[in-house]
């Protein structure tokens, strides 16, 4: 038997009671029992059926082996040839880390603090593939009835449109649970509990992950799951207080969609690319700079010229519903100037795009309306002057064009407006030469990382993309995405990880990019004010005669 204590609405304390024979009468305010053996009615708790599928393991492994389906026995043979191997035992917070990655991926609810409190009973496992953790198992173990329990299950390159790397990682997950059982089976475990059943369910996605677990024989059980009184109570209340909760709830909403507007303003942290990729997380606390009595200072880009860090950056006031493209040189608003020589006056301009190329220094600006990708050259001297240099693309409305210099070839991942969950890719071997449209535009990849989020770096050889994560709201979170492979013919990636945005602008993050040491973003808060519903309309109509 395990016991977990929680609190239910962080108020109510109770203990989790896993696999007891019978629950306790007197428990009834304190104690929630999951999988317990009994059956009966008990006074003081609701009572609901669960189901789970377990595995005998105290039999010899060949006979468990054999109650294994064809394919699942061949698929273990085929991840041992790909040369996945497995490891019995890690960290948790590796684990948490790892699963809530995959939770971002799957529309899934992360992992907490609250999962430590498993501590005393959890063991992990997992796969690595190519020295990369690809599976992860996490388990409970209960002693006093020799049974273990997959609690939480993960596996990465779900955003991956490799199907061969796909059918790598659902080999290692058969492999991983068939080294689970013998590793368990060699510490006296009796009982092998895959962690729940679907039972007489109708719902597709269920029924593939019941496959998954017929696929390695065993039985099916039934127990039973002990709600006490106090939690019962507390749901009774919640619901029936739900409706002043959901009156005031949408009345807030109704008052933040009507009033509020988007602010967004850019800031700074120390941290290189190696260490970001390192921790996967924002190096600390950013600094951000006073802010712009503007509306959008965001898309920041930067180059450092003759010495000195020169911010470039999308400005937009909603009363005029385009954007201009600014620049400073001591990273404060109030020294800022209008860059020239990028088309006409009425054209929406962002994503400003710097690079630098045989000590030359180059901007392309997302000009969607002008539908083309240009290439402009910065005048060293008079960094505020740009020249036109040549158009790299046009016939559509690019967005967030980002170009980079990789394995002798020049690689241009950009998008088109509308078009979701696509991305186009377009290579030449000089910047002088003509861009040839990769073999397999459109590409198709998530939602979240078909817009560029700045420019693409590299980190011990291996090539990254950031996108904008449009899930939540625009501009979300940014997702780090590892480009594996990319050739005149063949791309494939894996999202990495997420960045989320940090307070007091906690409502977006679209855009980062590295320069001397710094990481430089963006970040987007709610602004209430009574002038909210007219900027609103007065950006919508704007945005109507002047789309992206």
């Amino acid at each position: 038997m395990i016991q977990i204590n929680n609190r239910a609405m962080r108020i109510v304390p109770y203990t989790v009671v896993w696999f007891a024979a019978k629950p306790n009468l007197w428990g009834c305010l304190l104690k929630y029992y999951k999988q317990s053996k009994s059956s009966e009615a008990v006074p003081g708790y609701r009572k609901e059926d669960f189901f789970t599928k377990i595995i005998d393991i105290t039999v010899p492994v060949p006979d468990i082996e054999a109650n294994f389906d064809k394919n699942t026995s061949y698929e273990i043979r085929r991840a041992i040839k790909d040369g996945v191997s497995t490891v019995m035992g890690t960290g948790i917070k590796a684990f948490i880390d790892f699963y809530n990655a995959f939770a971002v991926t799957k529309g899934l609810k992360k992992i907490n603090k609250e999962f430590y409190k498993y501590k005393p009973h959890l063991f992990i496992t997992k796969a690595v593939y190519q020295d990369q953790d690809i599976v992860m198992h996490a388990y409970i173990r209960d002693h006093s009835s020799q049974r273990v329990r997959l609690l939480h299950s993960a596996s990465l390159f779900r955003n991956e449109n490799d199907s061969q790397l796909r059918a790598v990682t659902g080999r290692a997950n058969r492999l991983l649970h068939f080294e689970d059982i013998r590793f368990f089976k060699q510490l006296g475990f009796k009982i092998y509990d895959l962690g729940g059943y679907a039972y007489n369910t109708s719902d597709t996605e269920l029924l593939k992950i019941n496959k998954f677990k017929d696929s390695f024989g065993g039985s099916l059980l039934q127990e039973t799951d002990y709600l006490p009184m106090s939690l019962t109570l507390l749901s009774f209340f919640k619901k029936k207080f739900r409706f002043m909760k959901d009156l005031i709830s949408s009345f807030i909403s109704f008052i933040h969609k009507v009033f509020s507007y988007d602010k967004w303003n850019i800031g700074y942290i120390s941290q290189s690319p190696e260490n970001l990729i390192h921790t996967q997380q924002l190096n600390g606390k950013i600094n951000w700079l006073s802010e712009d009595k503007v509306d959008y200072t965001a898309d920041p880009f930067t180059a450092n010229i003759n010495g000195r860090l020169h911010l470039y950056y999308e400005e937009l006031n909603f009363w005029k519903g385009k954007g201009e493209i600014m620049m400073t040189d001591d990273m404060h608003f109030k020294n800022k100037k209008k860059v020239n020589g990028i088309m006409e006056d009425e054209i929406h301009l962002s994503y400003p795009h710097m690079f630098t190329d045989s000590n030359r220094l180059y901007c392309i600006p997302e000009t969607g309306r002008a539908k083309q990708v240009a290439l402009y050259q910065i005048d060293m001297n008079n960094p505020y002057k740009f020249e036109k240099i040549r158009v790299l693309l046009e016939g559509q409305a690019f967005v967030d064009s980002s170009i980079i210099h990789y394995n002798n070839k020049y690689w241009l991942f950009t998008s088109v407006s509308g078009e979701h969950g696509v991305l186009y890719l377009f290579y030449a071997d000089t910047l002088d030469a003509p861009f040839k449209a990769h073999k397999q535009n459109p590409i198709n990849v998530a939602s979240n990382v078909s817009r560029s989020a700045g420019r693409l770096f590299v980190v011990g050889q291996k090539l990254y993309m950031p996108s904008q994560n449009p899930k939540r709201c625009y501009g979300g979170s940014v997702m780090i995405n590892e480009i594996t492979t990319i050739t005149e013919t063949d791309f494939q990636y894996h999202t990495a990880f997420e960045l989320l945005p940090q307070a007091p602008y906690d409502e977006g993050l679209h855009t980062i990019n590295f320069e001397d040491g710094l990481l430089i973003v963006d970040g987007k808060r709610k602004v209430l004010s009574a002038m909210g519903p007219f900027k609103k309309v007065i950006r919508k109509l704007k945005s109507l005669n002047n789309p992206n």
